[in-house]
């Protein structure tokens, strides 16, 4: 299942970014982030089946991603709203991923095959354990705080198609819902994690599967939604 989530997610973004339509700007954003869902969930795949310490490269790269997802889809409701556009520093939203990112590739990246296994067989973690802290704290503002921006935008503003932007952020807040509440529970109440981790993971993917089915099936039903003028 998290297979087929995947393999979905990335073919749906590529169709995304390489669809020449009116709407260049808006389908790059939103395929953009689904690249970025394609990435997390092929790195927990791989860490499933132990494959990090066979593929050390792959270690750390779902990581990059985790401060994207709030600003892209924020970003794409502010692209499609009639009344409103992306401004130049609208961009600045995409910063702390930026940030991430840079870190990690200068903490892990750039390390040869060998010290990369060293690495990950010494078990240490990228960054001291108050910054993780940190991180997942600001992790769960950033995603609440962009899911309410979004939806008031909607709720504010003239949006087309706005059914489809609809079903599109409640069905990510949802996935973003369970995201807070898995590493919410691993971070601050391990003994719960023990028993309801395992539920709340498989009720997780198999929503997440079956929602990421149902947005491919609508968007393959109205291609007006990615060939329409901006």
């Amino acid at each position: 299942m998290l297979f087929l989530t995947a393999f979905q997610s990335g073919l749906f973004a590529l169709f995304l970014l390489t669809l020449r339509s009116r709407k260049k700007r808006d389908n790059r954003i939103l395929g953009i982030y689904l690249l970025t869902l394609f990435f997390q969930l092929a790195h927990s795949l791989v860490a499933r089946f132990g494959l990090l310490e066979t593929i050390p490269h792959l270690a750390y790269q779902g990581s990059k991603f985790i401060f994207l997802g709030g600003p892209l889809l924020y970003l794409y409701a502010r692209s499609i709203a009639k009344n409103l556009s992306i401004r130049k520093w609208d961009w600045l939203h995409i910063l702390p991923a930026i940030a991430i990112s840079s870190y990690n590739f200068f903490s892990y990246d750039i390390l040869s095959v060998a010290d990369k296994l060293a690495f990950l067989q010494s078990r240490q973690a990228l960054v001291v354990p108050w910054v993780s802290a940190m991180l997942l704290y600001f992790y769960y503002l950033q995603l609440i705080s962009y899911i309410i921006a979004s939806i008031r935008l909607v709720h504010l503003n003239s949006v087309e198609n706005i059914s489809w932007l609809k079903f599109l952020l409640y069905g990510f807040a949802i996935i973003w819902t369970f995201d807070i509440l898995m590493l919410g529970m691993k971070a601050f109440t391990p003994e719960l994690a023990d028993v309801y981790y395992p539920w709340l993971e498989a009720i997780s993917r198999t929503y997440t599967f079956s929602y990421i089915n149902v947005f491919v099936f609508k968007g393959l039903l109205q291609p007006a939604l990615f060939h329409g003028e901006n």
